[in-house]
């Protein structure tokens, strides 16, 4: 097959990922207050990394940096491929931020991880909100969002505590979506005001949400079909 038909081919499953244009690697900017986040990972644990990542993983997480897009587009694809085999080692090159027109920095890893985590079982997206790299925390977190199902928002709000701004911003902005509110949460906002808002969010769980959740996820789950 011609260069040509091979990314013609690709087009379906790699169309956002391969732009590089999708994901601003723009993340909130931690306030004062976020200098006490070390001790917040003991409210939000995340898992150990693996001892060892594979080499011809890490070489086409590498090669999503390329100047050729032919490059690129392989790599991607291959990543896409292994599945959620491959988010350590997406994880561990974090962001991987290029210069787009000399202007907007966007990840080249964030598409490849949201393509790979579209694709995963339910349970297996979850598990990843422990994940030890703050880059593939936020893409679960932003795929339960787009979801509908309320079985995650538990820990949807442990995520409110994580170290990283943007896992943060992202389960708050999931939690939203889902729910339809708000308790005045901020990402940004210092770790006392951070830890009231999510204080009001497992109130409203306990008293409210856990009772609900069933009847929404049966709703949720026969509009999909």
């Amino acid at each position: 097959m011609t260069a040509g038909r091979h990314l013609l081919a690709l087009a379906p499953i790699l169309g956002l990922a391969l732009s590089l244009c999708a994901c601003r690697t723009d993340a909130p900017v931690a306030s004062p207050g976020a200098v006490s986040d070390a001790r917040v990972a003991v409210l939000a644990p995340v898992s150990s990394p693996p001892p060892q990542l594979d080499d011809g993983l890490r070489r086409d997480v590498r090669a999503l940096q390329s100047p050729d897009f032919v490059e690129r587009s392989r790599a991607a694809e291959r990543l896409v491929q292994t599945g959620v085999a491959a988010l350590p080692a997406l994880g561990a090159a974090g962001p991987q931020p290029v210069l787009v027109h000399g202007e907007a920095r966007v990840s080249t890893t964030r598409p490849v991880i949201q393509s790979i985590l579209q694709a995963a079982e339910p349970v297996r997206v979850e598990a990843e909100l422990v994940s030890p790299y703050a880059v593939v925390r936020r893409g679960a977190a932003e795929e339960l969002g787009r979801r509908g199902r309320w079985a995650p928002i538990p820990e949807l709000i442990v995520r409110l505590d994580d170290p990283d701004p943007g896992v943060r911003a992202a389960a708050a902005a999931s939690l939203r979506r889902l729910t339809n509110n708000f308790f005045g949460y901020s990402a940004q906002a210092n770790r006392r005001a951070r830890s009231a808002a999510a204080g009001r969010w497992r109130t409203w769980w306990t008293q409210e949400g856990r009772v609900e959740q069933p009847q929404r996820d049966l709703d949720t789950t026969a509009a999909l079909r």
